[in-house]
């Protein structure tokens, strides 16, 4: 029952309503929202226009009653058949995205090829004569055709005299110049952290040029103003916005404190809806990130869209940093040498001892626990170290979550459903994709384990709970019709930005990665909406288009439904509503 006037009444639309088993079937007409920015009706045109006549009660589907409406004067917005799905939730995001580098760094997102992502970098250091230190992000480790990866005589080339440090779009591999190992102390002598790796000459043992996993060596961020932060804040919210985003699961800011995002608030420039994490890691770190969720807390107190949730973790690195903990080793260094033996597997960033106790006591404390791993290993063992904490506290439900799983055991994915365990997905990731998947994951893993990785419909069949991200800034077209593309097809969406034609279908064998693990679109967009909102302990509020819930959607130019499956990623959001408030509106609808 709500006594909220209405305020907008949405009409002849195809709207999703994400809730129920078959809601994919019955697209509902209208939708009359309150001037709190809840619903208040989803059904058929004429019993929404009711609300405008200020008609006193109306039925809904479950037989209860709606309470009077005080008439007044009405927005009626007429959707012209659009589609509209309930807002996009990113389950794994770092602030601000990809702002940082487009605004004030070399910007290297996109660039598949040696000479082309060299050129750049050129390009921005006579734009920048004056710089003392260089820094980028985005270059992919597929321009380098062997597992020695980029060189740092390839930067020296361009600039010798001053550091240049350039992160990989995975975020865990750095490329310096040889000025940079100087400065940072760097040599073949030097101690690299737990689970690190950098590449070194075989002969000489001399570092050839990246190090993946060892940021506490190195600086690689830039240092900003305060304005130039707010200003990325502003950025990353415009662009997850117009990707159809209205809330997010932030996983630890990226050079941008969450401070800033309080100042973004005060001005009223806030829209989405975030959830706020805090890392850990090492056992030490524990206390001090506790301590950080209770400021956040504090801090956006008055403010319901933002809540801190969670802790995250890491349990290894990644397969193209030789990272990724695995439990069997990694292949071809004989005949591509990078200084790694035969036999290398990587290893887990934690004490296992200490990583159950920390999940235990996340728990206790009623945090969620978010966990980065890549390998097979990595997640036999972060499940086993979930399920020592599910045990310590069966009342408990924290919702705790495992992202990426490129590589998992059936035994592991049995053990996740059991335990009610969240699967973070990025499907952005589960394609083949060009200039990559041969030389950085079928090179090091074998045809057999970089075919099955990502097991996505293994997952969806054993009743596991997925959600989806884009991992941004790693996925740096955030576009989550392309993730929902090829999560269906396993194949390649958005041909065009790879410099290829539209693949003709969705069997085309080329940048096919094992059809079986496809999942249906419903389930899809049911891990980008309520799957998503229910990780984020809000599905009570968001995730599906139901009364009392926010009014949080999106509207399409195209209805998904109708495509055939290599043209979702050609579906555009035209319009996005928080609260029931248009927050962009591209066609002027």
């Amino acid at each position: 029952m709500t006594d909220s006037k209405v305020k907008t009444i949405y009409t002849n639309g195809k709207i999703y309503t994400v809730a129920g088993d078959d809601w994919e079937k019955h697209p509902q007409e209208a939708m009359a929202v309150a001037s709190d920015g809840t619903i208040l009706f989803v059904g058929a045109n004429e019993e929404a226009l009711a609300f405008e006549d200020g008609l006193p009660r109306y039925a809904r589907n479950d037989n209860s009653v709606i309470a009077s409406v005080a008439r007044q004067s009405t927005g009626v917005l007429d959707l012209g058949g659009r589609t509209v799905f309930p807002g996009f939730v990113d389950t794994h995001v770092h602030l601000p995205g990809i702002s940082v580098t487009e605004l004030y760094e070399i910007n290297l997102y996109g660039l598949r090829y040696k000479d082309e992502t060299l050129a750049k970098i050129r390009e921005y250091t006579q734009t920048h004569p004056d710089d003392e230190i260089y820094i980028g992000h985005g270059f992919s480790l597929g321009i380098a055709t062997d597992s020695r990866g980029p060189l740092k005589e390839w930067l020296d080339e361009i600039v010798s005299d001053r550091p240049m440090v350039l992160n990989s779009h995975d975020g865990h591999t750095v490329w310096m110049n040889s000025k940079a190992f100087e400065v940072f102390g760097i040599d073949e002598e030097t101690e690299l952290p737990v689970g690190g790796c950098m590449k070194k000459d075989e002969l000489t043992g001399e570092p050839l040029g990246t190090l993946s996993d060892c940021f506490d060596l190195i600086v690689n961020h830039p240092t900003l103003t305060e304005e130039q932060k707010r200003a990325t804040i502003g950025h990353f919210q415009h662009q997850m916005l117009g990707w159809g985003y209205t809330s997010a699961m932030l996983i630890a800011p990226n050079f941008v404190e969450i401070e800033y995002l309080k100042d973004f608030e005060q001005t009223g420039e806030l829209v989405m809806r975030f959830n706020l994490s805090h890392e850990v890691f090492e056992k030490e770190d524990f206390d001090g990130a506790v301590s950080a969720i209770d400021k956040y807390n504090k801090m956006f107190s008055d403010n319901e869209k933002v809540k801190a949730t969670t802790v995250k973790f890491f349990a290894d690195g990644v397969v193209e940093g030789l990272t990724a903990f695995l439990f069997e080793p990694y292949l071809g260094f004989e005949d591509n040498p990078c200084g790694l033996k035969s036999g290398h597997r990587s290893e887990l960033l934690w004490d296992e001892k200490d990583f159950a106790e920390c999940f235990d006591a996340a728990v206790r404390k009623g945090l969620q626990i978010h966990v980065h791993s890549i390998g097979d290993a990595a997640t036999a063992a972060t499940v086993s170290a979930m399920r020592y904490a599910a045990e310590k506290n069966p009342d408990a439900d924290p919702r705790n979550t495992i992202t990426h799983l490129q590589l998992i055991r059936p035994e592991e994915i049995k053990a996740i459903a059991e335990l009610g365990i969240i699967a973070s997905n990025q499907p952005f990731w589960h394609a083949k994709e060009p200039d990559w998947y041969v030389c950085v994951e079928e090179f090091p893993l074998g045809e057999e384990r970089a075919e099955s990785a990502y097991p996505l419909k293994t997952c969806l069949d054993a009743g596991v709970i997925l959600t989806f991200s884009g991992d941004f800034p790693v996925a740096h077209v955030n576009n989550p019709f392309f993730a929902i593309e090829t999560a269906v097809t396993r194949n390649l969406a958005n041909e065009a930005s790879y410099g290829y034609p539209k693949l003709s279908t969705m069997d085309d064998p080329l940048w096919l990665r094992n059809p079986a693990e496809r999942i249906p679109l419903k389930s899809a967009i049911e891990a980008y909406t309520i799957n998503g909102a229910y990780q984020l302990f809000r599905e009570d509020e968001i995730g599906s288009l139901e009364v009392g819930k926010k009014a949080d959607f999106i509207v399409l130019d195209r209805n998904p439904f109708d495509l055939n499956p290599i043209d979702i990623s050609d579906t555009e959001v035209l319009m996005t509503v928080i609260d029931g408030q248009t927050v962009l509106d591209k066609e002027g609808i």
